[in-house]
Formats: structure tokens, sequence, C-alpha cells
């Protein structure tokens, strides 16, 4: 279980529909992943870094305006499945202008430099820090 709270919703978020299907995502501005690699409004001791703040690194023009358009929500299909059975997921997908600025949000979103500067953790770092639920990386993401 994740050290995170999760989304508003039911308490119990796998019974009787669970929770909302979509997340916020607010913007802290593009140096947030760093105040948090640092520590910064952490409990003492804890660094870590989000995907959403790794990825505001380099995904927002300089007034906060988002450089991509997120369209995502709950699926339910076998891609990714081990045994090939649909599972219930979060399907997520975005549009950008250019691939360049494809490129550098993965490359914002990897945070490879900031996790060294600050020393965070490996299982502290990117999407795995805000996974609300119990689950087992899918095929593609282990190989990632």
């Amino acid at each position: 279980m994740s050290r995170f709270p999760g989304p508003l919703g039911n308490t119990d978020q796998l019974t009787d529909g669970g929770g909302p299907s979509f997340l916020p995502a607010e913007n802290r501005g593009p140096d947030y992943a760093e105040r948090t690699a640092r520590g910064d409004g952490l409990p003492p001791g804890e660094r870590r870094m989000g995907h959403l703040s790794t990825l505001q690194r380099s995904s927002r023009a300089p007034d906060g305006t988002p450089m991509h358009l997120w369209v995502d929500g709950p699926g339910f299909d076998s891609l990714d499945v081990p045994d090939g059975s649909s599972q219930p997921k979060l399907h997520f997908s975005l549009f950008v202008p250019t691939a360049d600025v494809f490129t550098r949000m993965r490359h914002s979103q990897a945070a490879v430099d900031l996790a060294r500067k600050h020393r965070v953790a490996e299982q502290d770092n990117g999407p795995r820090t805000c996974t609300f639920l119990p689950r087992s990386p899918t095929p593609a993401a282990a190989a990632a």
C-alpha cells in the first residue's frame, strides 16, 4: 500500500465501484519534483518524486498552461496482462504538439538527474510512488 493518501472516494476503494476514476493533476510548478527530491514538505528523512511532479518539469508553459492534452479514463481489457484475461485498469494517452515535447517530457519523467543529485531511492521515484492499490508490474512496465 502506498504511503500517499489516495484521491477522495469511498473508504473501501474496491467495493461498490470504489473511488473516482480520475485523479487530480495539480500544477505545483516546474520545481516541484526537485523540492520533493530534496525532501521539502515531506516527513523528515523522506525524499520522493511522483510522475506528475516530474512531468511538470517540462510539460507546461511558463504561465502553467499544459503543453499536452490528456485523454484518460477507466479501461477493461487484456493489454499487458500476463495470462491474457481482461482486467480493470486506468488507460491514458496524451496529445503533444511535437515529438520533441514528448521526448522532453519522457526525460523529465525519468528524473534520473534529480534522483542522483538528491539520492532518491529507486522505489521512491516515478509512477510507483503514486500507486494507491497494491499491484504487480505489467510485463511492459517491468521491461522499461
